[in-house]
């Protein structure tokens, strides 16, 4: 999935592609198990480092029109950055646990360490807490 997303990433506008591709691929990561904040996080770096690749790459028609280099300049020195955001992709990919811990565990919940909101409980949602302040 990650060489399709970059593929398309280099091809079609990123915004195009989360609009089309995003609900399609997100039954089919529920249906085998993925984390949907992790496809989320893996699905957006795949399309920011589209955005920095020839042919189509927005971000590198913009910034030679603000710095007035060429392609082949703009490729030399952003090639070593785009190396480090494929190995990076390459490691959440792979290793979910980077991008979900932060997420409360990817259910919304927090079960580790202090309490989500200090008047409640290990388990308590955020939903439940902002219908319980409504109360």
């Amino acid at each position: 999935m990650n060489i399709l997303l970059l593929i398309l990433g280099c091809l079609i506008d990123a915004i195009v592609i989360l609009v089309i591709l995003t609900p399609t691929l997100f039954t089919l990561i529920t249906e085998v198990g993925i984390d949907p904040v992790h496809f989320g996080v893996v699905m957006t770096l795949n399309l920011m480092i589209g955005l920095l690749t020839p042919p189509v790459g927005m971000v590198i028609f913009v910034m030679m029109n603000l710095t007035g280099i060429s392609l082949a300049e703009f490729t030399r020195e952003c090639g070593i950055f785009i190396l480090a955001l494929i190995v990076v992709l390459i490691l959440i990919t792979y290793v979910p646990g980077l991008v979900t811990f932060p997420a409360g565990f990817g259910d919304g919940t927090v079960t580790r360490g202090a309490p989500a909101f200090p008047d409640a409980g290990d388990r308590r949602t955020y939903k439940s807490h902002v219908e319980g302040a409504r109360t």
